[in-house]
């Protein structure tokens, strides 16, 4: 189901984690505002990109999920108000340095360094 042009409900909701695929979409369902909201706020990051696909890596994840990938405590992936993402054919550090320069509005930008 499409949240916005660009994203939809699955790919803001996927996991690898198969065993708790569905119950993190059961729970998403419940945030679903929340999640268009995001996709519309990742829709200003994909345009402050030049309109790049953005290939998302981690979106809302339930408690059980956020635990099981070792995720904080208090993060704001349980919150359906963070994404993680790798843009199409820019490279993570230039892409970093485009949004921080942009006009869009964030909380927190973090550059992954794995």
């Amino acid at each position: 189901m499409n949240l916005t042009e660009h994203f939809t409900f699955e790919e803001l909701t996927k996991t690898d984690i198969t065993d708790l695929q569905a119950k993190n979409r059961k729970q998403a369902e419940t945030l679903k505002g929340k999640l268009i909201r995001l996709a519309e706020w990742a829709e200003t990051v994909r345009s402050a990109l030049g309109n790049v696909p953005m290939i998302i890596t981690s979106g809302y994840r339930c408690g059980k999920l956020n635990e099981r990938v070792g995720g904080s405590a208090t993060s704001q992936h349980v919150k359906a108000e963070a994404i993680d993402f790798r843009p199409a054919g820019i490279e993570p550090g230039t892409a970093f340095k485009m949004i921080a320069a942009s006009s869009v509005n964030f909380g927190q930008l973090i550059l992954e360094k794995r």
